[in-house]
């Protein structure tokens, strides 16, 4: 009998508890509420957004440049040399285009060279 009293006791502090939060909750977001205020707040959402954004863009262009600075991607297989992987005109076009067959170009890119370097690799090995 006593275990089912502290049960109980417990349940209702649990509600109480919880009622309580709930009202301090409500009272957070009922006060008096300028538009003015509202729209100040959705601007400086998206004063954040955009200056993320861009910040964003100026490390990939800051990317792009060292990895042409440092020839990352440059490769002299079979006396083939591929230089320059993107000119920053290139890149621009490329992030910032939004055309539906562009993920089809990537793939059928990737795919031819992922062929001529089987090609070369077993012409080698003969």
């Amino acid at each position: 009998m006593d275990n089912i009293q502290i049960l109980h006791e417990c349940k209702d502090s649990r509600d109480d508890h919880f009622a309580n939060r709930r009202s301090h909750a409500q009272d957070d977001f009922i006060g008096e509420t300028d538009e003015a205020d509202i729209l100040e707040h959705l601007e400086s959402i998206e004063s954040s957004t955009s200056f993320h954004a861009t910040q964003s863009m100026s490390s990939v262009h800051d990317c792009l440049k060292h990895v042409e600075e440092t020839h990352l991607f440059e490769s002299n297989i079979a006396g083939q040399r591929y230089d320059g992987l993107l000119q920053s005109a290139e890149a621009e076009d490329i992030i910032a285009s939004d055309s539906p067959d562009l993920e089809a170009e990537w793939k059928q890119a990737y795919d031819q060279r992922r062929d001529e370097w089987k090609n070369r690799i077993m012409n080698q090995g003969l």
